[in-house]
């Protein structure tokens, strides 16, 4: 598992497991366009997102869980 805090607001869990999948969890301050980015910089490293939980309350968090994309010829 990788774990980052970037400054004690900024915080990213990542977890490779066993079946391929691959669990995220993000925390930040919102900012306009934070999931959208989120989002596509997960679709760029070939992750699709199974499941996901999203909170915009006071920060941005993000639960997801995800899967390598196969890549088709």
């Amino acid at each position: 598992m990788i774990h980052v805090r970037v400054g004690g607001h900024m915080q990213f869990d990542v977890e490779k497991r066993g079946n391929g999948s691959t669990r995220i969890e993000i925390c930040c301050p919102t900012n306009p366009g934070v999931l959208l980015s989120t989002v596509s910089a997960l679709e760029v490293l070939g992750l699709e997102i199974e499941q996901c939980v999203v909170s915009c309350f006071s920060d941005f968090a993000m639960q997801a869980s995800c899967s390598q994309v196969s890549i088709r010829d």
